[in-house]
Parts: C-alpha cells; structure tokens; sequence
C-alpha cells in the first residue's frame, strides 16, 4: 500500500484531493513495474532475447536522404553563422 502523504512530503508537493486517487493508482502502477524489474534473473534469459548471438552483425552503411541545413536552421529560433545558437550553459 502506497502512503501517499508521505511520498508527497518527501517530494514537496501539494495535491489535490481529485488528484490523489489517480496518482496514488500511478504510484501503485510504477512501484509494480519496479518490483517485476528487479525479479528479473538475466542469467535465465535466452541469450539470443538479449542480442548476445548478433552482435557482430553489422548493416550495410547506404546514405539516406535528409533535410538541407537551410531546412534545419529555418525551424530554430536562434542561428548564428549557419549553425544553431544556443545559450552558454556555464
């Protein structure tokens, strides 16, 4: 059973009581995935499952068409020289 009062203190957020029920059922949903994530035994599993048995596959390398740089910067807010401009983040 999923306290809901307490995971909502730890992360600091304020629901409302219609909210609750739906994220309470979300919580309930994502702690179930967890549970089934950590039964998982990859020494059970079939290697070829894993892609153990193709990994020295390789495909062939064929060029693809693709948008024009000009069709790239039309669609970006900021460009600078013919290339994307974006903030400095330091």
């Amino acid at each position: 059973m999923v306290d809901f009062d307490k995971i909502s203190g730890l992360s600091m957020l304020s629901v409302s009581k219609s909210e609750r029920e739906a994220l309470k059922h979300d919580i309930e949903s994502i702690i179930s995935f967890a549970d089934k994530i950590a039964e998982f035994d990859e020494n059970t599993q079939n290697a070829a499952a894993l892609g153990a048995v193709c990994a020295d596959e390789l495909r062939e390398d064929v060029p693809q068409p693709s948008f024009s740089r000009n069709e790239i910067l039309s669609n970006v807010p900021k460009t600078s020289e013919g290339f994307i401009s974006v903030p400095k983040s330091f």
